[in-house]
């Protein structure tokens, strides 16, 4: 069969089928297009919540550290504000008894060395 045995009705109808059939192809796909844009819409808005979650995680877990740091460096200067505990507390308490001076003298040895030397 040749085009020119074909009747132009024929055509026109296998047209028109086939141009209905491209529509629905057409349809569909534009059906899954926006249904796969919805899904990897859906993927970076869970993505970009992960992400905001550890960060957020991050920073509360920095600023624990940091809390605990500060309550260790509030300890450690409330003691020492408080002053010496147990004997050397004693011995800081206990009255001062009279000085006692110790001539030092220098000495300088056979190397030239010089030495303080209590006398």
């Amino acid at each position: 069969m040749t085009n020119a045995a074909v009747s132009p009705v024929a055509a026109k109808v296998a047209l028109t089928v086939e141009l209905k059939d491209a529509r629905e192809m057409l349809n569909f796909y534009r059906g899954r297009v926006a249904l796969l844009r919805a899904q990897l819409k859906e993927v970076r808005l869970d993505a970009k919540v992960d992400k905001i979650t550890a960060r957020n995680a991050r920073a509360a877990a920095r600023e624990e550290k940091r809390a605990e740091k500060i309550a260790k460096m509030e300890a450690k200067l409330l003691a020492l504000k408080t002053g010496p505990v147990g004997a050397k507390a004693v011995r800081a308490n206990k009255k001062p008894s009279k000085a006692k001076t110790t001539k030092f003298v220098t000495v300088v040895d056979q190397f030239g060395t010089t030495a303080q030397v209590a006398a």
